[in-house]
């Protein structure tokens, strides 16, 4: 390309001498835009994401603490968690992980999940839990469900003990052909959609999320999928549940009718919530007057714990083997934390010999109003699996520009010793707006 010489003399322009006009683009200038090489006028983004940064910096000082800190006392393990996943996590008590900004709270807006994974071999169930018809005239039975393999029929998300009479909830058939949705008749016979649908045209996709509900207003019963009515009948009296025990993901006594794949979201309540088509919420639902039964899951991963969050405490069982709460598959709910007290453990350790003493570093962030160290936020520490915790006071350690905060213990003496380490990290006085303390990461040292 040939270079064209402009001028050898060269002035500095005075204002005014070139007009806008005279620039070609396809916007004029103004505040927060700027001349491309193009000639074109772009807008300045005025959002920079600084959190893959500030992640950076706080796992930077997080290993410089433990180095000092190692050195200093003659440590020579170290357990270090940053919330990048949910592995190094043991048991939660209203806390929650945070899954984009990694890190743990009691008071949090986008909070991780686990969710309930089934398979062919066991499930859940609740045993005499007279919830729906026999009680209500009307009820909603609803959740999420995720299927990982079509290709088994009578998959169900909602059975009875009555064999086949009372309250079920089944898909049938393989993708893509025609598929039956279920749920009995207590006079007897199953009711069923009379012309079959497919799983694509129910919105049923291998492999995803999508919120199913059974609805009973009066007489009339509608099963919706992922919001949309797939199916209505009229004139039945009753669907019969007496205090047959309430199974979830599975049909008994027909061992091979079980759901293959995960649920979530499963409630239980005492009016029609649904009476046409709707957006399924993607928050996670919380116990309200007309909850029968909640479970949402949302415990640890790995657990074969289920907890009924409604207001009458039902007791979860499982049946068979293999039930267990994942993070392995993400949850389609967003999980509301706003608990003003709370509690998380890590997973236990092994040590190599016996551990008398130990020392801690906690990062955390005072995401609104300012944590009082051994108040607010507090650390223990244990060398005996839990059985027993020493307090760690924290001493403030340095303040980043990020608003990372290094809190630490150090030479904390362990009386009941053990080689089983692990540490508790507590929340205290935690309020949306006015006091918020994010742990964005913690190292035990033994």
């Amino acid at each position: 390309m040939a270079l064209t010489k402009v001028t050898e003399d060269m002035r500095t322009l005075g204002a005014g001498e070139v007009a806008i006009a005279n620039i070609s683009g396809s916007a004029a200038a103004s505040a927060g835009t700027f001349l491309k090489q193009d000639g074109t006028w772009a807008v300045a983004s005025t959002v920079t994401d600084v959190t893959g940064l500030q992640n950076d910096i706080a796992t930077l000082a997080l290993h410089s603490a433990i180095q000092n800190n190692q050195k200093a006392y003659n440590l020579s393990n170290a357990f270090v968690d940053q919330y990048e996943g949910s592995t190094g996590i043991g048991v939660l008590t209203n806390v929650l992980r945070n899954v984009a900004g990694e890190y743990m709270s009691s008071v949090s807006n986008a909070a991780e999940s686990s969710v309930l994974t089934t398979n062919d071999t066991g499930w859940l169930y609740a045993a005499g839990a007279d919830l729906v018809s026999d009680v209500h005239t009307n009820w909603t039975a609803e959740g999420w469900v995720y299927c990982t393999d079509p290709t088994q029929i009578y998959q169900f998300l909602l059975g009875s003990a009555a064999d086949f009479y009372g309250l079920n909830m089944a898909i049938t058939d393989n993708l893509g052909t025609a598929t039956k949705q279920w749920f009995g008749d207590g006079s007897g016979p199953w009711t069923y959609s009379p012309t079959p649908i497919s799983w694509a045209t129910a919105g049923i996709a291998i492999n995803t999320w999508i919120h199913w509900a059974l609805v009973q207003q009066g007489n009339d019963y509608k099963i919706y999928w992922g919001g949309a009515e797939r199916f209505s009948t009229t004139g039945i009296t009753v669907v019969d549940h007496s205090s047959d025990t309430l199974y979830f993901g599975y049909q008994q006594p027909v061992a091979a009718y079980r759901l293959y794949g995960h649920m979530t979201g499963i409630r239980i309540s005492s009016v029609a919530r649904y009476t046409s088509a709707f957006t399924p919420s993607t928050t996670a639902f919380t116990s309200d007057a007309d909850t029968e039964l909640l479970i949402n899951s949302n415990t640890t991963n790995g657990s074969t714990t289920f907890t009924d969050s409604g207001p009458n405490g039902i007791t979860i069982s499982t049946g068979g083997t293999g039930m267990e709460n994942s993070t392995d598959v993400a949850s389609p709910l967003t999980h509301v934390a706003t608990s003003a007290t709370g509690n998380y453990t890590s997973t236990t350790e092994t040590a190599s010999a016996t551990v008398s003493k130990m020392g801690i570093v906690v990062l955390y962030k005072d995401e609104s109003g300012t944590a009082t160290l051994d108040t607010d936020l507090v650390a223990q520490v244990s060398a005996d699996g839990g059985a027993n915790y020493v307090s760690a006071p924290l001493t403030a350690g340095g303040t980043f520009s990020t608003g990372i905060n290094i809190a630490k213990s150090n030479d904390i003496t362990i009386s009941n010793t053990g080689t089983a380490p692990k540490f508790k990290i507590s929340f205290a006085n935690q309020a949306l707006g006015s006091k918020v303390t994010q742990v964005h990461g913690v190292a035990l040292l033994y």
